[in-house]
């Protein structure tokens, strides 16, 4: 079992040093054995450190925010989903210079985003997408970024690995926004105990990467009750008037659990497997004057605040 203690190292770091010691005076050897820092793993056979190795990759709790404000690269981060079912949320900040984002989880690549402020924006096939602000773009729509060195979530931090990647960025993943996205939401069904791990990774080809990731552990759904179990084209006569009481599902953006609002995203299921369907709907227990609901192609509110047609 692994203990930590202090010791002594004949250089900068445990990648340089040649022996490790157990004083400050480098007079006494340390014992043979591993020792590890920064990710990094040396082993000291007869009083010389052998080979660098790099540590295997350890996952990012859910619920845990991974905070990058550093050189740009090319970042992979397993996330442990543990055996939970339901829907994941997965809230993303990119405030300023362009990063590309997917994750992918059991064979499914998710790349499509709800932003506060800019509504729902994808990428491409399994292609990162790219977010950010325009103004601090480095001209990366459709640009070669040869050389971008891969860095390896470790648990707590990133090694490097020695690898470099080729990445072409495609126009059609690139979602800059004129001003900030806002939080961007990322919604990726669990619907069994396994696989409990995904991943995410992060390209930043700019020569900065600064990005908050949090995905939460999965969860069900707050609902909330429909009088129909479909949308209607339009707010026809009547929409309010049935008492199907058919259970919807959402991911409150503005409304709370329970409660839907404008901008919220609202799903057929509580794992949020799939969008709900475009059209009108009346939510059960609101006021005559305000129970009708509009959602777009894409699962988003748009309109709250629709009276009923008698």
């Amino acid at each position: 079992m692994a203990t930590s203690a202090t010791y002594y190292l004949d250089g900068p770091d445990l990648q340089s040093a040649t022996a490790v010691y157990t004083d400050a005076t480098l007079l006494t050897k340390a014992a043979d054995g591993w020792y590890s820092v920064g990710g990094f793993v040396r082993e000291q056979v007869g009083g010389l450190l052998q080979a660098n190795v790099l540590c295997t990759s350890c996952p990012l709790d859910c619920s845990s925010s991974l905070v990058l404000n550093t050189i740009g690269g090319y970042y992979t981060v397993p996330i442990d989903l543990g055996a939970s079912t339901g829907a994941v949320q997965v809230e993303i900040e990119i405030p300023t210079i362009p990063s590309g984002i997917k994750i992918e989880y059991d064979g499914v690549t998710y790349n499509a985003v709800y932003s506060d402020n800019f509504g729902y924006l994808s990428s491409t096939s399994t292609e990162p997408i790219y977010l950010g602000v325009t103004a601090f773009d480095c001209s990366i729509s459709g640009t070669n970024f040869d050389n971008l060195y891969a860095y390896q979530f470790n648990g707590s931090e990133f090694n490097s690995t020695g690898v470099f990647y080729n990445i072409t960025v495609d126009p059609a993943s690139v979602q800059l926004q004129a001003s900030g996205l806002g939080t961007c939401r990322m919604v990726i069904p669990k619907t069994a105990t396994s696989p409990s791990t995904a991943t995410l990774t992060i390209i930043s080809p700019c020569s900065e990467s600064i990005i908050t990731v949090t995905p939460e552990c999965p969860a069900a759904l707050p609902s909330f009750l429909l009088t129909r179990t479909g949308p209607e084209p339009t707010n026809v006569s009547g929409l309010c008037s049935l008492s199907v009481d058919q259970p919807f599902y959402h991911v409150p953006v503005n409304g709370t659990a329970g409660n839907p609002a404008v901008g919220d995203i609202m799903f057929q299921d509580a794992n949020g497997s799939a969008i709900a369907l475009q059209g009108f709907y009346a939510v059960v227990g609101y006021p005559s004057s305000a129970a009708v609901i509009e959602v777009d192609a894409n699962g988003i509110i748009v309109n709250s605040i629709l009276a009923c047609v008698p």
